[in-house]
Parts: structure tokens; C-alpha cells; sequence
């Protein structure tokens, strides 16, 4: 499901992740000693937030209440009173937005991660596919799984392993696995419900 992305929105994206990297927040690979250059801290910080925005748009697009994005702590959609990993409240669920590369096949979680969704009551995992060149960013919406059904179907990746040299120990799906987003409307517990303001 394809979402384009506008030049306000690339605007705001970028000046997002340049802030994050000034503030620190984004110097290392999820709980590893490996540092990243500047440009792949940029790069990194700007396909996660480009993903939330893609999600956000069509949600707004097909009437689905959605809450805000956080542009301002980097820290999900509650700011400062939550664990990060909360990116978006969709209807009433707690969704955890994840981005890949065009030619990449799976939806990983770093363990820690995903133990994290665990205590936070994360529902939903949707993959994006984020690719950008000097002229655009395109955002396509591959799909979503249920935080339920990934914890049934997931399959171990240690650190270094296959599909991608990772840097941590993951849990992971291949992208087949996922239902289309359209079908989010089924799993939402209400479509009809507006988001508390506390939300935004």
C-alpha cells in the first residue's frame, strides 16, 4: 500500500532526526557497543519516522482514528510517561511501526525489543518499506501481524547470523506472514472511537 509522502512531511522528518542525533539519542546499534557513522544514524532515524508518518497518513486517509506522531522526544507516542516502542495508537490498539529496505523479506524484532513490546501491551507490528534516493523517499505499507500471532510463528536470528549480518539477537516473521493493512480495520477494537487528546 503505497503513501506519499509530501514535502512538508520530508521536512519534518529530517529536521526529527537531526535533532535525535544532536540530542544523542542515536549514536548505537539497539543495545550494542557498535557505533554508527552520522549518516547511518540519519539514515536509520529517518526510515523509522518516515515509516510512522506513512502509517499515520493513510490511517487519516481511510478514517481510522489515529493518534499523533511524536515529532518532539523520540521517546513514542507517550513522550516521557512510557518505554519507547509505542509509536501509534490505531483505534484504541498500541502499534509498533517497523521499517525495512525494499529488497528485504522479514519483520525483525531485537529480542530486547520485543520483550519490551511485551510490557508495554503492544498489539500490532506494521512493516513499512522505506527507500529513499536524492530525489524521493517512497513509503509502501507491506502489511501487519498481530503481536499474538508474531509471538506464535517467530523463529530465532542470533547476533551475525542470516538474513542480514544482524547486530543483535532477533525474533522474526517472514513477510508473508503479515494480513494486508486494509484488514486492520477488522482488528482494531474500535474504528468509531476518537483518541483521547492525552494521546497527541
Amino acid at each position: 500500500m503505497k503513501v506519499e509522502l509530501s514535502a512538508d512531511d520530508l521536512n519534518k522528518i529530517k529536521e526529527f532526526s537531526q535533532n535525535v542525533i544532536a540530542r544523542g539519542q542515536s549514536n548505537k546499534h539497539f543495545y550494542s557497543t557498535n557505533l554508527r557513522t552520522p549518516n547511518e544514524q540519519f539514515e536509520d532515524t529517518f526510515r523509522g519516522k518516515a515509516g510512522e508518518v506513512a502509517v499515520h497518513k493513510w490511517c487519516r486517509l481511510n478514517g481510522i482514528p489515529v493518534s499523533e506522531i511524536d515529532f518532539e522526544t523520540g521517546k513514542g507516542t507517550f513522550g516521557k510517561t512510557m518505554d519507547c516502542g509505542i509509536d501509534l495508537i490505531i483505534g484504541r490498539n498500541k502499534a509498533s511501526i517497523n521499517t525495512i529496505k525494499s529488497y528485504d523479506k522479514w519483520l525483525l524484532i531485537p529480542v530486547f525489543k520485543y520483550e519490551e513490546h511485551k510490557r508495554n501491551g503492544i498489539e500490532h507490528l506494521i512493516l513499512v518499506k522505506v527507500d529513499r534516493d536524492t530525489e524521493s523517499t517512497h513509503a509502501d505499507i507491506v502489511g501487519f501481524i498481530s503481536f499474538d500471532e508474531f509471538d506464535k510463528k517467530k523463529a530465532f536470528f542470533g547476533k551475525g547470523e542470516y538474513p542480514m549480518n544482524l547486530v543483535n539477537d532477533n525474533y522474526g516473521v517472514f513477510i508473508d506472514e503479515l494480513s494486508s493493512i486494509k484488514n486492520i480495520f477488522d482488528k482494531v477494537k474500535s474504528t468509531q472511537s476518537t483518541i483521547s487528546k492525552s494521546w497527541s
